[in-house]
């Protein structure tokens, strides 16, 4: 499924033999239309069709596969599948509990779909496979900006720890905390002892890269907390990541706020309590750098995972600088990312009211709401148009 776009061509194929595809896999030719039918694949609008694909293939059994008649144009039928209708219906049939729920064959069969001459039908997928071209278009930049937004914040990060690590005389960790403990090893803490109320739990999805994330929330009996209590973390203790992958880098770490409380961290999970020599917003700002990473990642070469352990954490060295200046740079970096989030927050804004746009055209073509030969200012140009606006009222 990870490799079905959202009704483009696949990122990646791959060859198996028949036999292994004969059974278990949905069959797909060149003139089919398929649509994810599970979430939440199909909320984010993952479908195929036939015609972008190198000959007969299969696909997944958690797609959908129709295979158009002669009175149904493949892209016209693609278009509907996007449609606001039909999506509404079709998360309105799903069924199943959770996480895991299905759009419901049965009942999608009954949907009544549009189907005007098939010369009409070409004509409103031609006029889609334009807007929705230049729309798509917009939306990559906008994604782009994004990405270049948070690289700038981060070299700015990178070159200032630079600036302070040429500055000031480096100290070991285990030098700037009173204590630093791992969490429970193995069944000492489980998902199994997890409650609905009591002690709150840090797991590493809640460290994030000076970064405290308050969800996804977990939790233990308080009584069964007590006996963990050299294990436990409050407000201010700072919150080390032991594992780490491409995109969560090993080594993050946070401050823990107030409004988590008192709490216990789990494993691989490490909980630093700074001395007096170093604030916890600033161990936090230094152990997140790109350059303390790039330590982290020499000292696990070679670990089948990410991973750190105590020793390396306690012999890692950093910059240290007097208290008053510690404060000032993380004063001046938590400006810098505020400024970075309220942008990136308006460019979240405008791809969203993009996506709505597109879906809301694609509607509005399909079900003939809009006369597609008519010469309107182009969708994309009124769209940037309306987001340039969007974004001066913001400022």
């Amino acid at each position: 499924m990870e490799q079905i776009g959202n009704f483009a061509q696949p990122t990646v194929t791959q060859q198996r033999s028949y036999k292994t595809l004969s059974t278990g896999y949905s069959y797909l030719e060149q003139t089919d239309v398929a649509y994810a039918k599970v979430t939440p694949c199909f909320e984010n609008g993952k479908g195929l069709i036939g015609a972008d694909l190198d000959g007969p293939v299969f696909a997944t059994t958690e797609v959908t596969v129709l295979r158009p008649n002669p009175g149904m144009s493949q892209r016209f039928l693609a278009y509907i599948m996007q449609s606001e209708d039909f999506r509404t219906a079709a998360i309105a049939s799903m069924t199943g509990a959770g996480g895991l729920r299905r759009v419901s064959e049965r009942d999608m069969k009954n949907f009544r779909v549009p189907a005007p001459d098939l010369s009409v039908q070409s004509e409103i997928a031609d006029y889609l496979d334009h807007e929705t071209a230049e729309i798509d278009s917009l939306i990559r930049h906008l994604n782009q900006m994004k990405d270049l937004l948070s690289e700038r914040t981060n070299t700015i990060w990178t070159e200032r720890a630079r600036q302070v690590a040429c500055g000031f005389s480096s100290i070991k960790v285990r030098y700037l905390v009173s204590s630093l403990v791992d969490g429970p090893f193995g069944s000492a803490l489980t998902s199994a002892h997890y409650s609905d109320e009591g002690a709150p739990v840090v797991r590493l999805g809640n460290i994030g890269r000076i970064d405290f994330r308050l969800e996804p929330r977990a939790y233990i009996p308080s009584d069964y907390a007590m006996t963990l209590k050299s294990h436990e973390v409050r407000p201010g203790d700072v919150v080390i990541a032991g594992l780490g992958d491409a995109t969560h880098p090993l080594g993050r770490s946070a401050v823990v706020p107030e409004e988590f409380g008192h709490g216990i961290v789990k494993a691989d999970c490490y909980r630093a309590r700074p001395n007096s020599r170093v604030t916890p917003e600033f161990l936090a700002w230094s152990l997140s750098s790109e350059i303390s990473a790039d330590s982290f990642k020499e000292e696990s070469r070679g670990s089948t995972r990410a991973r750190l352990n105590l020793a390396i954490v306690l012999r890692t060295a950093i910059a240290v600088p007097d208290l008053a200046t510690q404060r000032a740079i993380t004063d001046e970096f938590a400006q810098t990312r505020y400024q970075s989030k309220l942008a990136h927050q308006s460019l979240e804004s405008a791809v969203r009211l993009a996506r709505e746009r597109r879906a809301a055209l694609i509607t509005a073509a399909v079900t003939g709401q809009i006369d597609v030969t008519a010469r309107n200012k182009p969708v994309a140009e009124q769209l940037e148009d309306d987001i340039a606006q969007g974004l001066h009222r913001e400022n």
